[in-house]
């Protein structure tokens, strides 16, 4: 199993991911600006059948990506150092469902989509934001949130180096059956919402290190 994850994750979580695949660091220079250069849900959309890679994306993750056999796509749109350009693949899904700004992503992540709708909202971080379970959805966007009934999780708990603060899609991962999680739940103020999504989708929690909530930009785990 590869899991792709920013460098820049505290060893702790580091170490954990390993146990779990091989675990391949992500980072970038002059790509997009420094807060986010190794994030994943910047540079990748991973579909249910491939993985779309934006076409400026590290040469290194494009080599680890072909030595691991992964099926890959590349987008139509190089990423830029400041936002929209930053945001081109940073698009999630349901079952029925494409959501992003439909105005900046990517041409290829809607035709990766073809069979679902689109729900599309202001907001361009979307993946950023969002976290998709089975039955509800959970969210660090008020936008969001109020055209979709999301669960509403505060963003100034989560840390993000250089800026005000994260995002709560940037600070877990849905893996199978477990949410892991970047940072304890007892240092959060609003844990108990991250309980409620956990118990409204059948979700174990996996604290991937004993430290405040950190947004990483999500993971991308390709088994």
């Amino acid at each position: 199993m590869l899991i792709i994850g920013d460098s820049r994750l505290p060893v702790e979580i580091r170490q954990e991911l390993q146990l779990m695949g091989d675990f391949f660091g992500l980072s970038s220079s002059g790509i997009v600006y420094p807060a986010i250069c190794g994030h994943p849900d910047v540079f990748l959309h991973k579909t249910p059948d491939k993985l779309i890679v934006a076409p400026n994306a590290p040469k290194d993750l494009v080599n680890k990506l072909i030595e691991k056999n992964v099926k890959v796509s590349f987008g139509e749109k190089e990423l830029g150092f400041s936002y929209p350009a930053t945001a081109f693949y940073n698009a999630t899904f349901s079952r029925d469902t494409i959501f992003c700004n439909q105005k900046i992503v990517d041409k290829s992540i809607i035709a990766a989509h073809l069979d679902k709708k689109i729900q599309h909202f202001n907001q361009g971080y979307v993946a950023c934001n969002l976290l998709v379970g089975k039955h509800s959805l959970l969210t660090s966007d008020l936008g969001i949130s109020q055209k979709t009934d999301a669960l509403f999780f505060p963003p100034e708990d989560i840390e993000l180096e250089g800026v005000k603060h994260g995002f709560i899609g940037g600070a877990c991962s849905i893996w199978h059956e477990q949410l892991l999680v970047f940072g304890t739940l007892r240092k959060l103020k609003s844990s108990e919402i991250l309980y409620r999504f956990c118990d409204e989708n059948q979700l174990y929690i996996k604290e991937l290190y004993d430290g405040p909530l950190i947004d990483g930009g999500g993971l991308v785990i390709l088994p």
